[in-house]
């Protein structure tokens, strides 16, 4: 369990949210552009939109959503887990980690 009460949490929510320090997090807003920004300053390519295709941004993140979220996405089967970083290193989309899909992460990473 994500201690919610946890201000480094809820500070970690609010940069994720592109939000001020001293704003509330209850104010806070995450957007499916929010998240590929905020991941894009640390993972190039399209990794930052793989990522944030796992979530589901029919409307907008709150707080709690969020770390509803977060946690379901903990609690997935080693298997899952697995099957999610196969398909986010998987660059060029052939089933396969192959020659190009290291090289590109070498390049990149």
């Amino acid at each position: 369990m994500i201690d919610r009460a946890n201000e480094e949490t809820k500070d970690a929510f609010k940069r994720l949210c592109q939000e001020k320090k001293k704003s509330q997090v209850a104010n806070a807003r995450l957007t499916k552009g929010k998240l590929i920004g905020y991941l894009a300053k640390r993972y190039k390519g399209s990794v930052a939109k793989i990522i944030a295709g796992y979530f589901d941004f029919a409307q907008y993140y709150d707080f709690d959503k969020f770390i509803d979220e977060i946690e379901s996405l903990m609690n997935f089967k080693p298997e899952n887990l697995l099957k999610i970083a196969f398909q986010t290193y998987d660059f060029d989309c052939d089933q396969q980690i192959c020659q190009f899909d290291l090289y590109t992460f070498l390049q990149n990473y």
